[in-house]
């Protein structure tokens, strides 16, 4: 498993996964997040606009990659409070095949 920073970018496929994600309810709801009210591609769009903002001092976040370089979820810190040292973690698998592998 590798990381990768959303500050590095993703191809269009990749992006598409991210989508495909975004409207599975089911994964919505285990990643504690709301349904998507944009359509794909306002979805598309505030993806590409968004990235950059999410690399800051107070949010981390990376693509989770499996062995072979595919987008399996993402992964991130988030509320970073360097002073205190507290972050919260969020891990969101969304290729279900991947599910109960020891990711």
């Amino acid at each position: 498993m590798t990381l990768r920073p959303y500050a590095e970018g993703f191809n269009d496929f990749e992006v598409e996964r991210f989508l495909s994600w975004a409207m599975d309810e089911e994964i919505v709801a285990l990643a504690g997040g709301a349904r998507l009210e944009a359509s794909p591609e306002r979805f598309r769009q505030l993806f590409r606009e968004r990235m950059p903002l999410r690399n800051t001092e107070r949010e981390q976040q990376f693509a989770v990659l499996d062995e072979s370089g595919d987008l399996i979820g993402r992964t991130g810190l988030f509320g970073i409070d360097g002073g205190s040292r507290v972050a919260e973690l969020g891990i969101m698998l969304g290729q279900r095949e991947r599910w109960g592998q020891g990711y």
